[in-house]
């Protein structure tokens, strides 16, 4: 997601037993809630964590109530050295 400008993802978990889809289920009825994310390049290296937070969208964002707002608080690098 580019930095100060709107971007698009999507987010999907697919095991609706699990206790992931459980806790994502309880977020979403409720305040929202934080996904972690480990990425990094096509080498496999520059590995990051960005943390993203996930919402409701707010009252008339949206024509349904399906609309929900991603907000990326935090990234931190795992590979250079401190401070990370």
């Amino acid at each position: 997601m580019p930095t100060n400008d709107p971007g698009f993802c999507q987010v999907a978990i697919r095991e609706p037993g699990s206790a992931d889809f459980e806790v994502a289920r309880s977020g979403a009825s409720g305040e929202g809630f934080c996904v972690d994310v480990l990425y990094g390049d096509a080498e496999g290296s520059q590995r990051v964590v960005s943390r993203f937070f996930i919402s409701h969208g707010p009252p008339g964002h949206g024509e349904r109530d399906e609309e929900w707002v991603i907000v990326v608080s935090r990234h931190w690098n795992l590979d250079l050295p401190d401070p990370r």
